[in-house]
């Protein structure tokens, strides 16, 4: 690329410049299109479980919550609503497009040099492979540790929520004597 006035180095660095400046600037644009796409739909979903599952709790007979904790069953929905969020919104909308540019990848890959398509496979699938091993042991210590968070949450819950009785019936028992 030559501009009149302009050295030929110059102008070749000022236009690949200018090239990356404008792809930066549509792919910023095109993030900016997909997170905002990404919080909308997640947040829906978030929104939606949660009125549902309060609306359901409601509804539920009084003994119910005589043998359930409140504190615990507020976080156990709490959490199943906040891991529906982190699914749809990291796992669907931001690894789909990236499994499908993976796919197509390869396929071309495939058609340029079959051995090298064929290793990349192997190495994919030694990927998925190691993760299938390391993986659970994670998610059990994830769960433990999800527990004894929950554990706590709930008893401090049922705690806070009962000290405004405690305080209540101490202010009427001081204020007859």
């Amino acid at each position: 690329v030559y501009l009149p006035g302009l050295p030929w180095a110059l102008s070749t660095w000022l236009f690949f410049i200018l090239l990356w400046v404008g792809l930066q600037l549509i792919a910023n644009g095109i993030d900016y299109v997909m997170a905002t796409r990404r919080n909308y739909l997640s947040e829906k979903s978030y929104t939606s479980f949660l009125s549902q599952s309060f609306g359901h709790i409601i509804s539920l007979p009084v003994s119910f919550f005589k043998e359930h904790r409140i504190g615990d069953t507020q976080d156990r929905i709490s959490r199943a609503a906040n891991d529906m969020e982190q699914i749809i919104s990291n796992v669907l909308i931001d690894l789909g497009p990236q499994f499908l540019t993976l796919a197509i990848g390869v396929f071309i890959v495939g058609h340029i040099n079959p051995s090298l398509a064929g290793l990349l496979l192997t190495g994919m699938l030694l990927y998925i492979l190691t993760l299938i091993r390391i993986v659970p042991p994670i998610a059990r210590l994830q769960k433990e540790s999800r527990k004894a968070y929950g554990d706590a949450y709930s008893t401090a819950y049922e705690a806070v929520s009962h000290f405004d009785l405690i305080k209540q019936s101490t202010a009427e028992e001081y204020s007859k004597g």
